[in-house]
């Protein structure tokens, strides 16, 4: 089953915020499918997986929130993935969306 889990981020300009969105354990663990953001011209998503950061693309690229950009990756027990937004617009940003589509693959 396909699950959606969102933040809302307040960036700042020439900021980058991310949050920790998700953690694999061993009670649940995690397969990522997709990202899901705002589209803002030179707002940048961005996705980290523990410190290495995996996504970084101007929102404004990206489809609508309805749909999602596959990114295929299992999250291994106790690494955690990170979302957020990096802030290029000229002015600060207040309550942006962005999530992931994922699913439970072991309970």
């Amino acid at each position: 089953m396909r699950l959606i889990k969102s933040v809302t981020l307040d960036v700042n300009n020439g900021e980058e915020k991310i949050n920790a969105i998700l953690t694999s354990t061993a009670v649940e663990q995690y397969h990522i499918l997709g990202i899901v953001c705002e589209k803002v011209e030179n707002l940048r998503a961005v996705v980290y997986h523990e410190r290495q950061k995996i996504w970084d693309v101007d929102s404004l690229l990206l489809p609508s929130y309805t749909e999602f950009v596959p990114l295929d990756l299992e999250l291994p027990i106790g690494d955690t993935l990170y979302v957020g937004y990096k802030n290029e617009t000229g002015s600060n940003r207040t309550g942006d969306d962005i999530g992931i589509v994922y699913e439970i693959i072991r309970r």
